[in-house]
């Protein structure tokens, strides 16, 4: 059954610090992740706040029945390049395709943007978010070992249109 019901719209007033508190009770805690990943995601949320280009990148939050569900950015790297940000699902909310449109809605507004591709960073124990990302055409162009955890591999994947 799809999650088509849920709004996606730009996030109001502390709904950023709402995805780096959630990332760290749901992600982290269930993956024994530790203060590095919420400087990593605290990072990301500042840097956006501190120097973001509207017109180039955004982030959306997902919401339903007036409950936030979900979440994801996009950045620039370049004129050429974006990054794709914390895609986020609440448990609760997962395998119903919101993470798709969460993603879908990333890569449309990266298309309109002018950017020509699309990078992420994500880790090999991620597997439903690594699902959503092949389907949407990103292929994985490289691994190393994770600074998360040595039994883990960082990934990087790629995007072109």
């Amino acid at each position: 059954m799809p999650d088509d019901d849920a709004i996606l719209r730009s996030p109001r007033l502390g709904e950023l610090s709402w995805l780096q508190w959630r990332h760290m009770q749901t992600v982290a805690t269930v993956h024994g992740w530790d203060e590095r990943y919420e400087g990593h995601v605290a990072q990301i949320v500042g840097d956006f706040f501190a120097r973001h280009d509207p017109a180039r990148e955004r982030f959306w939050v997902a919401e339903k029945g007036g409950e936030l569900i979900g979440c994801v950015g996009l950045t620039g790297v370049s004129e050429e390049r974006a990054r794709l940000r914390l895609l986020f699902v609440e448990p609760d909310a997962r395998g119903l395709g919101l993470g798709r449109r969460l993603v879908d809605a990333c890569l449309a507004f990266a298309r309109r943007a002018g950017y020509r591709e699309v990078v992420l960073w994500t880790v090999d124990v991620l597997e439903p978010a690594r699902r959503i990302y092949a389907a949407a055409g990103f292929r994985k162009i490289g691994e190393t070992v994770s600074e998360l955890s040595p039994a883990m591999k960082d990934e990087t994947w790629l995007l072109r249109f």
